[in-house]
């Protein structure tokens, strides 16, 4: 399941459809709120839409959550791969 929200919200996102890009990714965190894909998705959709306050708030919130939850911030690759930086 979390696999087809992530792929729908690309999807989504790639069709210019923002806002269902962006809530197919939010479920996705919803549902995992630790997964590192998940947090791209949502990433990459407020990027696509040209969003970029959104997409580091929402790297932030991410990051934010991995120093509490787990002691640790998100792999080297996560904003790398996103094409811009994050920090």
């Amino acid at each position: 399941m979390l696999h087809a929200l992530e792929a729908l919200s690309e999807r989504l996102a790639a069709a210019g459809r923002f806002a269902d890009a962006i809530e197919s990714a939010l479920l996705a965190t919803s549902a995992e709120p630790l997964r590192e894909s998940a947090h791209r998705s949502l990433i990459k959709a407020h990027i696509a839409e040209g969003n970029l306050t959104e997409a580091r708030r929402a790297y932030l919130a991410y990051r934010g959550l991995m120093q509490r939850e787990l002691g640790m911030l998100p792999s080297e690759s996560f904003a790398a791969g996103l094409g811009i930086a994050m920090l």
